[in-house]
Formats: structure tokens, C-alpha cells, sequence
């Protein structure tokens, strides 16, 4: 005759526990999605004032406030900063190129589902001392604000499927709202504009407002 063994309480208790635990983990990787964001060999990299970014200077990936005008203040850092929604950011470094070569790689994951299907953009620096930006953009001397209409600029919703992943290069950029960018996806570039004189702003908020002053003149 033969006998089933039969299956002890404990080995239920152990396969129940493994099953949780699978459970547990699906959940939390569900809830997380990850982004990579890079200008590595054979795409563009970053120029500012005619030469490659150095190394240890900062890009950023975040989005902007929904319906905020980037147009209107791409020469504002303080409106800018004010509707930026920083994920993470990387300091450029050389992988596989020659030292400040104007290139950079970094990866991030979030749980936090402001960033869920917000559009995707870099902000980028140059500073004076070749360093993450100080508080109040005092050591910034140029700056770019790059983005992409490409459906991976967009971050993963943590309600879909897993992985939650994406990943987006400077060949992709199409949208420049600080900054330029040449058609050259391989070997070009994505430049920086120079922060503005604060002459430059003072001269611009007069023109302003003796403009708005001679509208008023000419309606009374």
C-alpha cells in the first residue's frame, strides 16, 4: 500500500508566507517607477558660451507647474523656480568620452504620484565654480530648459502596469524653452543661454512700463 505523506502545517504556513511575500513585493514595485535621463556618446551633448560643460556642473529632471508659461518666463529663475518640481539630478561626468566633454548620465525612482503623466524636462546648468547651483542662482551664469514631445517625455502613472520605466536622451529634444538645440541628433549639441544682465531686465521692465504708460496716455 502506499501513503500520502501528508503536508504539515508548518510547510503550509512556510508556502503561505512566500506567497505573501511575492504579493507584497508586486505591490511595491508597482508603486514606484523609475527614469533615466542622460546626453551620453553618440547624442547631443551640452555646450555653453562655445565649449562642453565641465564636469560636476548639475542637470536636473523635473517638471513644471501644469499651465505654467514657460515662454514668458524662460529669463525669470525666480518664477521658474517657484513652479519646478525637481525629481533628481546628476552632475555631468565622463563615462566612455574625454573629461568635460558636456556629458551626463543619472537615474531616479519615485513613489510620488504628483509626478504621475507630467511632461518631462531638463533643466540644466553651467555655474561659475563648475558646481551644483547655488541657493538664489547666484553662481549661475547660463542655463537651459530642454523638453521633448516624444510619448517617453511623459513619467510613468503608478496606477498602470509594471515596470514603470522610461528613459530620455538629448537626441530626442525637440523643444528648447531657455537655450538652442541643432538638428544634429548624433554629433550636435544642446546650448545654453547666458543668465540675463540684471541691466539687461532693468531695461526691459522700463520699456515695459513706459509702453503701459503711453497706452494709458493715449486711452485717457
Amino acid at each position: 500500500m502506499r501513503f500520502q505523506q501528508l503536508e504539515k502545517p508548518m510547510d503550509r504556513n512556510m508556502k503561505l508566507l512566500v506567497v505573501l511575500a511575492l504579493l507584497c513585493s508586486a505591490i511595491i514595485s508597482r508603486g514606484q517607477s523609475t527614469i533615466g535621463y542622460e546626453a551620453g556618446n553618440a547624442e547631443r551633448n551640452v555646450f555653453f558660451n562655445g565649449s562642453p560643460v565641465p564636469d560636476n556642473n548639475v542637470a536636473e529632471i523635473g517638471f513644471f507647474n501644469p499651465g505654467f508659461d514657460l515662454s514668458a518666463n524662460a529669463n525669470n529663475l525666480t518664477a521658474l523656480n517657484s513652479a519646478w518640481h525637481e525629481l533628481a539630478f546628476t552632475s555631468f561626468k565622463a563615462v566612455f568620452s574625454p573629461p568635460n566633454d558636456g556629458r551626463f548620465s543619472g537615474s531616479s525612482s519615485t513613489s510620488d504620484t504628483a509626478f504621475d503623466s507630467k511632461n518631462i524636462s531638463l533643466w540644466i546648468f553651467k555655474t561659475t565654480d563648475n558646481a551644483a547651483p547655488a541657493s538664489g542662482f547666484g553662481n549661475v551664469a547660463g542655463y537651459g530648459i530642454f523638453s521633448s514631445t516624444a510619448a517617453n517625455w511623459i513619467f510613468p502613472s503608478q496606477s498602470g502596469m509594471p515596470p514603470l520605466t522610461t528613459s530620455v536622451y538629448s537626441s530626442e529634444v525637440n523643444q528648447a524653452y531657455h537655450g538652442t538645440f541643432d538638428a544634429d541628433t548624433v554629433n550636435g549639441h544642446l546650448f545654453l543661454n547666458p543668465v540675463p544682465e540684471p541691466a539687461t531686465v532693468g531695461l526691459l521692465g522700463l520699456a515695459a512700463a513706459t509702453l503701459f504708460i503711453a497706452r494709458s496716455k493715449r486711452r485717457a
